[in-house]
């Protein structure tokens, strides 16, 4: 019996990715947060990054994931800015912050402070993959494109196929906007030869006869 109590309080303190819930503790409430976080349930990770910050309000990681989650949702909402300067007050060498925040601003279509943030992130932490690709891509933004495959082989991805997917992406978009422009010139010529040889009304007053068959009306003509 007693065996059978303790299953039942251990089954009711985990949830279904293993976390314990029954204590109200920071670290549980981010560990559940970077859960939801996993799973794109954007809205339900800030709910338990908040609780976390309410329960420590000197939780650095608290804040930085918090603004993680508002960042990746993209609606306008909350004040991702403001959380990673708090977590970057409570620990001046957060790397994860930094970076962060790099993504924020590249966001914010900011590129100098993006790449200032991207370089800090790598200086405390060198083995920053994620940090290396951000900063290649601010490279990119900025035309400096050996800076860029430099970062993405750090990074340890294969630079030359990146670009070269970037380069035909870009060959695409430049290849479409030229065809439909080509086409709207064709039509507007088209539309011009029309008019210039669109023959006047009917002798009977009704409608104008197609072009290339003066035989046939397109209408019954009109009674005087």
């Amino acid at each position: 019996m007693l065996a059978a109590v303790l299953i039942g309080v251990a089954a009711a303190l985990a949830d279904p990715d293993g976390v314990l819930v029954g204590r109200d503790d920071p670290g549980i409430h981010l560990s559940r947060g970077n859960a939801h976080l996993r799973a794109k349930e954007y809205d339900k990770a800030i709910v338990e990054f908040t609780r976390a910050i309410e329960l420590r309000p000197d939780f650095a990681e608290a804040y930085n994931n918090r603004a993680y989650a508002t960042y990746c949702k993209y609606d306008g909402t909350g004040n991702p800015l403001a959380d990673l300067n708090r977590a970057l007050e409570l620990r001046p060498e957060f790397p994860h912050a930094y970076n962060t925040r790099g993504c924020v601003y590249m966001a914010a279509g900011e590129p100098d402070k993006a790449l200032a943030d991207f370089n800090r992130a790598i200086e405390l932490q060198p083995d920053y993959p994620r940090a290396y690709r951000n900063r290649a891509n601010v490279q990119l933004k900025k035309g400096h494109i050996g800076l860029a495959i430099a970062d993405f082989e750090r990074a340890g991805g294969n630079p030359k196929r990146i670009i070269l997917y970037l380069l035909v992406a870009a060959a695409l978009v430049v290849g479409a906007l030229t065809m439909a422009t080509l086409r709207m010139l064709s039509i507007s010529r088209q539309a011009s030869r029309m008019r210039d040889a669109e023959p006047g009304a009917a002798p009977s007053g009704g409608p104008a006869t197609p072009l290339g068959n003066s035989r046939v009306t397109e209408g019954p003509p009109s009674v005087n």
